[in-house]
């Protein structure tokens, strides 16, 4: 736990001026190439370094979560107040009767 507290402070902390010099003395594109990059390589590290599962278990898609989760992300974004009205959205009657 600790660990991952501490990897998130310190990328907050090298990320912000790495991406500051970066822009400096480069696009601003080149963030998102260097970030596309560093999505490949880490999705092939998992690949290759995390061994599957040989636990299978039958699952379901939840269309009544889903059919909710959607109404709220739709609400927020017609909306446009964001957080505040989604935190004030899922507790409304008609959201928690969609979520049973």
């Amino acid at each position: 736990m600790a660990l991952v507290s501490a990897s998130q402070g310190i990328g907050g902390a090298l990320g912000l001026p790495a991406g500051a010099f970066v822009t400096e003395h480069a696009d601003w594109q080149v963030l998102y190439l260097a970030s596309a990059g560093f999505a490949a390589v880490a999705l092939l590290l998992v690949r290759r370094c995390v061994p599957e599962s040989p636990v299978r278990t039958p699952g379901r898609f939840d269309l009544v979560g889903a059919a909710g989760f959607w109404k709220i992300l739709c609400d927020c974004r017609l909306r446009g107040d964001g957080v505040r009205h989604a935190m004030r959205g899922v507790a409304r009657p008609h959201n928690l009767a969609l979520t049973g």
